[in-house]
């Protein structure tokens, strides 16, 4: 984990007005400023990627300067598919974008176990598609307060997710601005299958440096934040999870069945929102299907999205 000193390097420090001198004046800092603003304005509208074009054979970089393209600068999979083609169809992407980044909140104080456990259900399905690349590594990071509230991970509970524990790297960090770093750097890498992090990230700087990262460079990126803090304004797609009653097990009618979650799509960028399932996970098949009682019909938009809403707040 760097030095302090190097991540705020890395990050960008804030330096005191004595410290920067802009020819002009007043009249041209606040031009500068706004200008920066209107950059910055249009580069959030669309994900860009720092990348030059194919180099002619001897001839080096044929720009002198990199130049920005809209898109990702590495080739994203297929959609990262639920495998529920009710969920999958609400979607523009006919799943979640992998090239992106995507936040799963509780709904509740006592739902942060609920939606770290479909995250890494998330991660399992994924995960037990492959990649294109043969990228299988999953980075997972977390805080100190984190691990203090939700536990370390146990290999049994992870292997019912279809997560395999020697595939996994795990970074705990004291301070959420060295995980953001973390997390930053492995989307950079593009050695990683998915990225995790329990960490809350609103709409500043380190939201969008990871929703760009994510986007660059094809890898999708899972957020998972505390209950009652702020949104993530660059999320591809922002879900609201909640614990669900489940069945009992087939074989013990006093052991805990499948696990069920209900899920509210808050928002969905380029798509519908508000739309809301109950899904029961498979330890079997590695794979999400409607519980039972929705089985036979559709989302109601408004319907249980907005009950779940109203619970949360």
């Amino acid at each position: 984990m760097p030095a302090s000193g190097s991540l705020g390097a890395r990050a960008g420090r804030s330096v005191g007005p004595a410290r920067v001198q802009i020819a002009g004046g007043v009249g041209a800092r606040s031009s500068l400023i706004e200008r920066l603003r209107e950059r910055i304005r249009t580069i959030e509208q669309a994900p860009v990627s720092l990348t030059c074009p194919p180099a002619l054979p001897g001839t080096g970089c044929p720009r002198s300067a990199c130049t920005l393209a809209h898109g990702s600068g590495a080739p994203a999979g297929p959609a990262w598919t639920f495998g529920v083609p009710e969920i999958d169809g609400a979607l523009p992407w006919a799943g979640l974008e992998p090239a992106g980044l995507h936040e799963v909140r509780p709904a509740g104080y006592r739902d942060g176990w609920a939606a770290l456990g479909f995250a890494l259900a998330l991660l399992g399905r994924h995960r037990a598609g492959g990649d294109a690349d043969g990228r299988r590594a999953v980075l997972w990071g977390f805080t100190d307060v984190a691990a203090r509230e939700c536990g370390l991970p146990y290999g049994p509970g992870l292997a019912a997710f279809g997560l395999d524990p020697g595939a996994l790297l795990l970074v705990r960090a004291e301070r959420a601005q060295d995980l953001a770093w973390a997390l930053e750097e492995g989307l950079k890498s593009r050695a990683l299958l998915a990225v995790l992090g329990q960490i809350d990230v609103a709409q500043g700087v380190p939201a969008r440096r990871l929703a760009l990262a994510a986007a660059t460079h094809g890898t999708p990126c899972l957020v998972v934040p505390g209950p009652g803090t702020p949104v993530s304004g660059p999320a591809l797609t922002r879900w609201r999870v909640a614990a669900a009653p489940g069945r009992p097990d087939a074989l013990d009618a006093t052991a805990p069945g499948a696990a069920r979650w209900r899920l509210a799509l808050e928002r969905c960028r380029h798509g519908p929102d508000g739309r809301a399932w109950t899904v029961e996970w498979s330890d079997d098949a590695y794979r999400f299907h409607l519980a039972a009682p929705l089985a036979d019909r559709a989302p109601e938009a408004g319907g249980e999205a907005g009950r779940l809403l109203a619970h949360t707040g």
